[in-house]
């Protein structure tokens, strides 16, 4: 009888270590923070949900404008075929240049970034968010919106801090942080749904 208190204890215990293990990964994945090797410090990307959150807002308003211009021009309501043609060309343009940062970002986190990468990220950033604002204000005009969207907020500052922390990081951290920005990539025109 012993015994069996023995191996319900045990089963306690070991229900108890893997309930907290289980705390230990939620709590890290809340705090942006990627597990580690044996071994390793747990590092924390402060900066990445920021980002993340900034290129996947441009995702989302530029898509969600084209996606309603496609719809427009199918109806052929709103919009002439030459004008629509004029917003794929200003919506190519915007992603171009978002894909531009994104694949820059990457390869220089493949190089562990050098000296003149930020203001070159900077500049690129600034490019991507005079041509989103070039295609937002090409469908908004005719059509107002409430409110109004900021462009690229605060990203340049944001990425500065990110050069920084992944000339320290593991190939494991910077595979996840390309993964995370390549997913921010805006869809061809083409591959958008009418509305």
């Amino acid at each position: 009888m012993t015994n069996k208190g023995n191996g319900c204890g045990q089963q306690i215990i070991f229900g108890v270590a893997v309930a907290a293990l289980l705390v230990l990964i939620y709590l890290g994945v809340r705090q942006n923070q990627f597990l580690p090797l044996p071994g390793q410090k747990v590092p924390v990307v402060p900066q990445l949900p920021a980002i993340a959150a900034e290129l996947r807002k441009a995702k989302s308003l530029c898509e969600g404008r084209a996606r309603e211009a496609k719809a427009a021009g199918k109806r052929r309501l709103q919009i002439s075929q030459r004008e629509l043609q004029n917003g794929r060309q200003l919506y190519t343009n915007a992603k171009a240049e978002f894909d531009g940062c994104i694949t820059y970002l990457c390869t220089a986190m493949d190089r562990k970034f050098i000296e003149n990468d930020s203001a070159e990220i900077e500049k690129r950033m600034k490019q991507a968010g005079e041509k989103m604002a070039a295609f937002l204000k090409w469908w908004d005009g005719p059509h107002p919106r409430i409110g109004a969207e900021s462009s690229l907020g605060q990203i340049p500052e944001l990425l500065v801090e990110l050069v920084k922390f992944i000339k320290d990081a593991d190939d494991k951290i910077r595979e996840a942080l390309k993964k995370e920005l390549r997913d921010c990539s805006f869809r061809d025109w083409g591959d958008l749904p009418d509305k």
